[in-house]
């Protein structure tokens, strides 16, 4: 749906992306301990002893991080070391520092450098995947090609069309593979189970590249800056009605959840009952479009439910803050699909709360019109 009614309006609203990008090269936020940085980054010098989000073009984190790393970006090099999890998603992601937690990143090309530690899991998903440096935890790993050139502690499931085992590479724990033909060259402590054959690998491994090209095809990414700019303009011009709304979709998703799903099967059921009787039928007009817009909206916005789970948002929250936010929710959101089996059904939940918090807030966005505020 969301696609559908994009590729009419798309090329319209992405003239409107350099105004949008353009108001601040790089915009900081604080709270307390934590940072949020959005916008053409270079390199970030400081140290950071809380949590530290990024949203932008290319970035540099020099400096360690005292808690959780969230990045997203075209490219993300972390040379500083993380003290807790590293959530990375991007186009070349190069870690170089230690990661105190887990590491879980969405990417075209990831690496780990040599004398970089993770200290939890590490959940990779990229084209190319290099890992050489050791992993405390258990891996799980999906790319083309799939590099292991030093110690994993814990178990491995990997599923690769290539896995190359370096001199220093070794899996302490158990080896679940899922490739073309099996690997013999391997040194793993547990057992080595091969369970893919290639007919299986085949159809799996294409169904993933044809999400990627979509994913990465001009359209799509027309499609996603799009969604990123109209839903900037909203929330630019409507700012304290967004923060009303990632406040109660936070507080109570599932009541936004519910109030969802009935909003998207009682509109269009009440539209055909009114469209039954002459006088009706100018109604049921209005609720159709009225329906569709709730859609449209909600789907444009729902990256800030995930935005705000992950962060606060208060009213002291600045625009960027928020953009920010919805900037990373967004990306989630658009790479959900990759996800098996639960990505598109986690990306439509996501959705059922956004059409639900805004049928929760649209009694407080007309009051406010009509007493001339700004909301």
């Amino acid at each position: 749906m969301k696609t559908a009614v994009f590729s009419f309006i798309a090329p319209a609203f992405f003239l409107f992306l350099p105004s949008v990008f353009a108001l601040s090269d790089v915009q900081t936020t604080s709270s307390g301990n934590d940072v949020y940085i959005s916008g053409e980054i270079e390199e970030i010098g400081k140290y950071v002893p809380g949590d530290l989000m990024l949203a932008g073009r290319s970035m540099e984190v020099r400096e360690s991080v005292g808690q959780d790393l969230t990045a997203a970006g075209f490219v993300v090099k972390v040379f500083g070391d993380v003290g807790d999890d590293a959530r990375i998603g991007g186009y070349d992601v190069v870690v170089a520092g230690n990661i105190g937690d887990s590491l879980i990143a969405a990417a075209q090309n990831v690496i780990v450098r040599s004398g970089s530690t993770i200290g939890g899991d590490a959940w990779i998903g990229a084209e190319s995947i290099q890992l050489n440096g050791p992993v405390e935890g258990d891996v799980r790993l999906a790319g083309e090609v799939v590099e292991i050139n030093d110690r994993i502690a814990g178990n491995a499931k990997i599923s690769a069309k290539t896995l190359i085992f370096g001199q220093a590479g070794y899996i302490a724990g158990d080896l679940d593979l899922t490739a073309p033909n099996k690997v013999s060259e391997v040194n793993v402590g547990g057992e080595y189970t091969f369970n893919g054959s290639r007919d299986v690998y085949k159809y799996e491994q294409s169904s993933f590249e044809r999400k990627v090209r979509w994913l990465w095809s001009p359209f799509s990414l027309v499609f996603f800056l799009t969604i990123l700019a109209v839903g900037g303009l909203l929330i630019h011009f409507l700012r304290n009605y967004f923060i009303r709304y990632a406040e109660l979709s936070k507080s109570s998703p599932f009541v936004s959840m519910g109030i969802g799903f009935l909003m998207f099967i009682t509109f269009p059921i009440g539209a055909l009952f009114l469209a039954l009787t002459v006088l009706g039928i100018p109604l049921a007009g209005l609720a159709i479009l009225v329906y569709f817009a709730a859609l449209l909206v909600a789907s444009i916005v729902d990256g800030l439910v995930v935005g705000s789970f992950l962060f606060p948002v208060s009213k002291k929250s600045s625009y960027w803050h928020i953009f920010g936010l919805f900037t990373l929710g967004s990306l989630i959101i658009y790479l959900l699909p990759l996800v098996p089996y639960i990505g598109n059904l986690a990306a439509f939940l996501i959705f059922l709360i956004s059409l639900g918090t805004l049928g929760r807030c649209h009694r407080g966005l007309y009051l406010a019109l009509k007493k001339g505020k700004k909301v």
